[in-house]
């Protein structure tokens, strides 16, 4: 079964990211899988409290990630931080 794309309209189109003028002059833009891969970097780039405007944007991946170097540094040894 082949999957045309008004079967993926759905996914949506939006600014390409980072974002990209055209040889034209006007804005790039993404869709379907693209768009959608796109705004998960977007999202798991951005820390939680990052954006003013929108404080509760983001995810706890920047915590995680300081909390787990912190166990590493702390005790020495990588196998720590997979025992949490």
């Amino acid at each position: 079964m082949t999957r045309t794309s008004s079967s993926r309209k759905f996914l949506g189109t939006g600014w390409n990211f980072p974002l990209r003028i055209t040889p034209a002059g006007g804005l790039s833009f993404s869709c379907g899988e693209q768009n959608v891969e796109e705004a998960i970097w977007i999202l798991l780039g951005t820390a939680r409290g990052e954006r003013q405007m929108l404080s509760r944007f983001g995810c706890g991946i920047h915590d995680l990630v300081r909390i787990l170097s912190k166990t590493r540094s702390t005790n020495g040894s990588r196998a720590s931080m997979f025992s949490m």
